[in-house]
């Protein structure tokens, strides 16, 4: 575990240092204005696709898929709890109180399952950080990617368009068995024909 959090927190470097390229163009700002993000919503869809692209080296198409599910589950927000179950529409649950076992789907990518919030928690403990730090958030996808969602990861490493990426996301990564595909891919397609060759 320490040494993927070593890792995970070289790429998240490497990520800052090139976030200043993303979070001037014209891409951003036209994500921005086309889905009115915030300026917590707007640091976060800059710092996620930085570090997938910077970070994990993901193509622009498989970033887009990445990206396009993160918009549908989270909205880009790292303190997202499960609407339904906290019974309103924030986006921003900081009064919800984390626990591994409550069935409550949280973060960028509504981690739900009991094992999966369980590294979250230790990403949080190993960082000295909330769980609803988004650098614990990221530092937990990295995790995921390189062990307990390797096979998922190298499915979607292998896919070479936005649609095929959310599709491998969505369903081996995420595990999201809902009607929202076609959300996802829309998601998508927006971020790829904005941020593509930035």
């Amino acid at each position: 575990w320490i040494d993927l959090y070593n890792e995970a927190i070289d790429e998240l470097e490497t990520a800052y240092n090139a976030m200043s390229k993303y979070s001037k163009s014209e891409g951003v700002a036209n994500i921005v204005n086309t889905w009115n993000l915030d300026t917590i919503q707007r640091k976060n869809f800059i710092l996620c696709w930085t570090f997938l692209k910077v970070g994990m080296s993901l193509t622009d198409a498989q970033a887009a898929g990445v990206m396009g599910n993160i918009k549908q589950e989270s909205d880009f927000s790292s303190s997202n709890a499960n609407n339904k179950k906290m019974g309103n529409d924030s986006i921003y649950d900081t009064d919800y109180v984390y626990n591994t076992d409550d069935d409550v789907a949280y973060g960028l990518i509504q981690w739900c399952d009991e094992s999966r919030k369980e590294i979250l928690l230790r990403a949080s403990g190993s960082m000295g950080k909330d769980v609803s730090d988004i650098n614990v958030q990221l530092a937990t996808l990295n995790y995921e990617a390189g062990n307990t969602y390797n096979t998922a990861w190298i499915n979607l490493r292998n896919t070479t368009s936005y649609v095929a990426a959310t599709q491998v996301f969505k369903e081996q990564f995420e595990e999201c068995d809902d009607s929202t595909l076609n959300n996802r891919i829309n998601f998508a397609k927006i971020i790829y024909d904005n941020m593509e060759g930035i």
